[in-house]
Parts: C-alpha cells; structure tokens; sequence
C-alpha cells in the first residue's frame, strides 16, 4: 500500500515538473517570436523616409517592361482626403488609396495621362460606364482595382 501512494506521489510530481516545463517554453517560444518580429518592425521603421511621418507600410509590386525586365516599385500613400482609407484592414478605401487613379461616384480623374503601371481603381459598380466611356482613354498598360460596391462585377469584363 505504502509502495502504491509512493508510485502515485512520484508519478503526480514528475507530471507536475513536466508541465512546468511544457509551459515555460511555451512562455520562451512566445517571448522569442515577440522580439523577433518587433525587431524586424525596428529595422523597416530606420529604413523608411524620415521625412514622412503619416505613412502606411509599402507594399510592393512586379511589372515586367518591353525590355521583359522587372521593375519593383514601393510605394508609401497616406489617405491625406475626406476619404480616408481604413488601413491596416483590407477594405475598398484601402485599395482605393492606394491606386493613381480613381473611377468612382465621387471622383473621376483623367484617365488620358495614365503611365505604363498606374494602379485605376474603378468602382464595382461603375465598370460598364468605365469601360463604355473612359477606357478607351488609356493608351498604356495599367493595373486594375475593382471594389466598394454590393453588386458584383459584371461578367463580360
């Protein structure tokens, strides 16, 4: 009797010990990808403009030129309008910040001095009367966004 109260009393602090350990490098684990990732923040942070102080995070995009050679480009926007993007969540007035150009019920750039990679945001809603009226405008290659709207994107573009 004596040896099976011994047995259970080791085996329940082994068990004990055991989980101490499970959580503690779990703490470890935690703390390391913590730091981690607020130096990798710090880092980004020192290499960006100083100059810019209301500034998104950038993001980045590949093109391929007539020269068939990548070109990378970063941006930083800030939504500085009565529209503000809802940064950092994805959302159309985030897409909408982010693009050169805005075809939409509030706003309606030339689209004539579209440059070879500008980012046209078009409302979801508005792609026919873009395509019937404004498209034709566009002589270079272009990024299109389609968002902010209920109904879906027609099918025949």
């Amino acid at each position: 009797m004596l040896y099976v109260l011994l047995k259970n009393k080791l085996s329940s602090h082994k068990s004990t010990i055991l989980f101490y350990v499970v959580i503690s490098l779990c703490f470890l684990y935690i703390s390391f990808n913590s730091y981690k990732n607020d130096t990798v923040q710090r880092i980004n942070l020192q290499k960006n403009d100083p100059t810019i102080t209301a500034m998104i995070e950038p993001y980045t995009y590949s093109l391929i030129n007539e020269n068939n050679t990548s070109i990378t480009s970063v941006y930083y926007r800030h939504a500085i309008s009565r529209r503000n993007s809802s940064y950092p969540f994805i959302s159309g007035d985030t897409f909408r910040a982010f693009a050169d150009y805005i075809f939409d019920e509030t706003r309606q750039d030339n689209l004539e001095s579209v440059k070879y990679g500008d980012i046209v945001f078009v409302k979801a809603d508005m792609l026919k009367k873009f395509f019937l009226y404004s498209y034709s405008a566009i002589k270079n290659p272009f990024i299109l966004i389609s968002h902010n709207s209920d109904a879906s994107a027609p099918l025949e573009y």
